[in-house]
């Protein structure tokens, strides 16, 4: 990515940061990282000199309605007279007739600090004039957060500084100057949920439970703890029930005392964020998506235990403002590289449209009239035009490819030459196609079965022509096997009929397996040179000439369902679609060429058949999803290996469930079931579809067969016989039945050793 594209991201991170800095959205951020760190980590042991003295139900009870008489804080004050200082959290605006009995105990008491306040009015609400002489003052004031939590304290307030703090000066302390050099309205850093601290029942201090020693220099905060009382808050920390406010003046004065409120470290927030800057600029330009996401994640990580490790100490890093501007950085990234991606694609799209309108021009001198097809878009834009060309240069392609596939299919299922495969060692046939034996018993044996490999060359010895390699006549006892084919033409006469065949045989090793074998193929010798010629052309077609401009299609296809939209979009899926089937019936078919002809040797070793069926049902459960198809399965929790090819018969079994989720209507179900006999497996599958007339039970797994029932379906009549191909080549055995779901239900049998 060139140097100027790589400043885009970064612009557009600080713009999106500005924009949101004019809201309260990165103070929002603050507190839930706050509330975050206190949540991991966890409570912490508060001070044990600090003791509240909290007026609970049972102090309500017994000592009458609220508020108490002045007087009976006085008599409360004579129970904690060795305390180091103490604090009332309660508001003593208004006179009484028991001022003056509650001045003379604060003035006998050790150092008091009592409370002020600001009503909803906005009154600062201060004690009695009779109380300045003999106590201190200090405001109960919290800064309340945009969700209503208590997480700030302003030590200093209407000129007075915060309970607490006065406490400790009253003691004879500079631990608040100490505070307030650092901050002005700092972090409380809680210690836990509510009632972490040490309370004491108002009533059974007042009534002496606790010698008057147990107070000694000790600070004692006196204050509600009832709820009925209204006076309790909401801390990061609060779980069943708010924080009483007197516990709050509790842990700002442990802070104090501790200097351990929570700071801010802001410089180390903007250098975490200028690092996200960094990486945007030089290090995700110059490495792939997935090494970015890495060293993001890993960049993330490293903030959140940061944050972690500073909290422990008191220290605030703000671990959301970084994220942020990393999730921000790396999108503008990512959207700056999409674009970087889109306009290579606009250009590769059009190489390819070169790539396939020449290619449909080797295969076709002429383009046939029918295949002239443009589709409609109505009215087009400047901006489409060029898209709207190449979605007509591939709708043409496509229909050219199925003409052509058209006329493959005709000339493979036509001209495939007669094939047999034996073993060398034994000389037993391992496979024979169709067509050699129909070769066989009517042309060049009569009313003889398939040889042996030393019945095979009995017979030809006499009857070979010549040797098409060396052009020399061939015995049976010079054919020796080795790296090179060996190619003979054999002469026969069957009722006056001269017939010429050309033979080729070579050998077939597995050294994996430990197979030798003998393959020979036939051809008649009369059109030898132009089945030559058309093979030459298929294999060509096949390799190049088709493969060459389908895989363009392919990948045309695939990038315009990725980046087009709306009509345009749906026409490229289709094609895409269209491309995938024909590719897939031509990996079909060649598969089953394969097999017939021996080229595909079934391996043979011991697997799982139920990992078949779960690798099976996962390749059929999106079209399913897609008709609402529910596909249940009758299994075995254990079951016997079996010794074949895994790989054929997982394919085999996707065909006949992708067979069964096509045939069958929308809102069904298609039943997958394996029992164990003593000496094979047999597995089923049944739908809920047409099912299949019983004249066509046994030419349904003929090749390009196709029931009655299945023309409403889009298909070449391939998936059957690959399977009966498969299931035969591992000596077993297959059959169609009618399924009480109403469909059809197709049975395989496999012997558990072969």
């Amino acid at each position: 990515m060139d140097g100027y594209k790589r400043i885009w991201g970064v612009i557009l991170t600080i713009c999106v940061c500005v924009t949101l800095s004019q809201t309260n959205f990165f103070p929002w951020l603050a507190e839930i990282s706050l509330d975050l760190l206190f949540q991991v980590r966890g409570s912490r042991p508060s001070s044990q000199s600090i003791v509240i003295v909290g007026i609970d139900e049972i102090s309500l009870k017994k000592l009458g309605p609220w508020p108490f008489s002045r007087a009976t804080h006085a008599r409360l004050l004579k129970q904690i007279d060795k305390a180091r200082a103490i604090g009332f959290d309660l508001i003593f605006s208004h006179p009484s007739s028991d001022d003056k009995a509650f001045s003379e105990a604060l003035e006998k008491s050790p150092p008091v600090v009592l409370a002020i306040a600001e009503n909803y009015q906005g009154q600062v609400l201060q004690p009695v004039e009779l109380y300045k002489s003999v106590a201190k003052f200090g405001h109960i004031e919290t800064e309340l957060g945009s969700d209503g939590l208590v997480r700030r304290i302003q030590l200093h307030k209407f000129d007075v500084p915060v309970l607490a703090g006065a406490m400790t000066e009253a003691a004879g302390s500079h631990y608040l100057q100490d505070v307030e050099k650092e901050t002005a309205i700092p972090y409380i850093n809680f210690y836990g949920p509510e009632f972490t601290f040490l309370y004491l029942s108002y009533d059974d201090v007042l009534s002496g439970k606790y010698d008057r020693d147990f107070f000694n220099e000790r600070y004692v905060l006196i204050g509600s703890k009832s709820l009925a009382l209204g006076d309790v808050h909401i801390t990061p920390f609060s779980k069943k029930h708010p924080i009483p406010g007197v516990e709050i003046q509790a842990t700002i004065l442990n802070n104090i005392l501790d200097n351990s409120f929570v700071k801010e470290l802001t410089w180390l927030e903007w250098g975490l964020c200028l690092i996200c800057f960094v990486m945007a600029l030089w290090l995700w330009p110059n490495n792939s998506e997935a090494q970015n996401a890495i060293v993001s994640i890993v960049f993330g990580l490293g903030v959140c235990a940061l944050s972690v490790i500073f909290f422990n100490y008191h220290y605030f890093v703000n671990l959301a403002l970084p994220l942020f501007v990393l999730v921000i950085s790396y999108v503008s990234h990512t959207v700056i590289w999409w674009l970087k991606i889109t306009a290579g694609l606009i250009k590769e799209i059009k190489v390819l449209d070169t790539q396939l309108v020449d290619g449909v021009d080797k295969i076709f001198k002429t383009l046939p009239t029918p295949l002239s097809y443009v589709p409609r878009y109505g009215k087009q834009l400047k901006l489409t035009e060029g898209f709207h060309n190449h979605i007509r240069h591939m709708h043409q392609a496509i229909q050219a490819l199925s003409l052509q596939n058209g006329f493959i299919n005709h000339l493979l299922s036509k001209e495939t030459p007669p094939l047999i495969l034996w073993q060398k060692g034994k000389g037993d046939i391992v496979l024979a196609n169709q067509r050699f034996s129909t070769l066989w018993e009517t042309v060049i044996n009569p009313g003889k079965r398939e040889p042996t490999l030393d019945e095979f060359f009995d017979f030809i010895n006499p009857i070979i022509v010549t040797d098409k390699k060396t052009d020399k006549d061939v015995t049976f006892q010079n054919l020796e096997f080795g790296t090179i084919d060996r190619i003979f033409d054999i002469f026969t006469a069957l009722k006056g009929k001269k017939s010429y065949h050309r033979v080729v045989i070579h050998k077939v090793t597995d050294t994996i397996l430990g197979f030798d074998g003998v393959l020979a193929s036939f051809t008649d010798v009369t059109e030898i040179r132009e089945l030559e010629r058309l093979k030459g052309e298929i294999m060509n077609i096949v390799s190049h000439e088709l493969k060459l401009p389908l895989t363009t299609i392919m990948g045309f296809a695939e990038m315009l369902s990725e980046s087009l939209a709306g009509p345009e979009k749906k026409f490229a899926i289709e094609i895409r679609d269209q491309s995938n089937r024909l590719a897939k019936m031509i990996e079909d078919f060649l598969d089953i060429a394969r097999i017939e002809s021996g080229k595909y040797l079934i391996n043979r070793y011991p697997f799982d058949l139920l990992n078949v069926v779960h690798d099976a049902a996962s390749g059929v459960s999106h079209s399913a999803a897609n008709k609402n198809i529910e596909i249940f399965y009758d299994l075995p929790q254990k079951m016997s290996p079996l010794l074949g090819d895994e790989s054929l018969l997982t394919q085999a079994v996707l065909n006949l469930l992708d067979n069964a989720v096509k045939f069958s209507p929308q809102h069904t179900r298609v039943l997958l079931s394996v029992t164990e006999a003593v000496n094979h497996i047999i597995l089923r599958v049944e739908d809920a579809g047409e099912g299949v007339d019983d004249g066509e039970k046994n030419k349904i797994f003929e090749k390009f067969m196709r029931g009655a029932n299945q023309m409403k379906e889009s298909g070449f009549g391939l998936g059957l016989s690959f399977v009966r191909e498969v299931v035969e080549g591992h000596a077993g055995q297959i059959r169609v039945d009618d399924s009480e779901l109403g469909g059809a239900m197709f049975t395989v049998m496999l012997p558990k050793t072969v």
